[in-house]
């Protein structure tokens, strides 16, 4: 009896925990945008998805998105400007009051 009491434990092989982890923040995270990312994918135009990433969605309704360059930047806004905004607003189920872009 007081043998096995002395006795350490195997440390534990499965990398299940981690990995179950960092599950459970992408979906926390996917969960708080509010479906923000999805909606970019979907509705931005090809070029426009690559060259930009959703960022961080604040308490206030801002969305921010973060552009590789200025010329990115300005097709954004572009874009938003002529229906993209809408579009995401429509998509989202917590409020968007407007995009930053940077």
């Amino acid at each position: 009896m007081l043998r096995r009491s002395r006795v350490w434990p195997k440390p534990e092989q499965s990398i299940a925990p981690i990995v179950e982890s960092i599950r459970k923040g992408l979906a926390a995270q996917a969960h708080a945008g509010g479906g923000l990312y999805e909606a970019w994918a979907k509705f931005a135009p090809p070029n426009l998805v690559s060259s930009g990433a959703v960022g961080a969605l604040s308490q206030g309704g801002v969305l921010t998105i973060k552009a590789t360059n200025a010329s990115a930047k300005f097709e954004i806004e572009v874009w938003l400007r002529s229906g993209g905004l809408a579009q995401l607003r429509d998509a989202c189920s917590r409020t968007l009051r407007r995009v930053k872009v940077v």
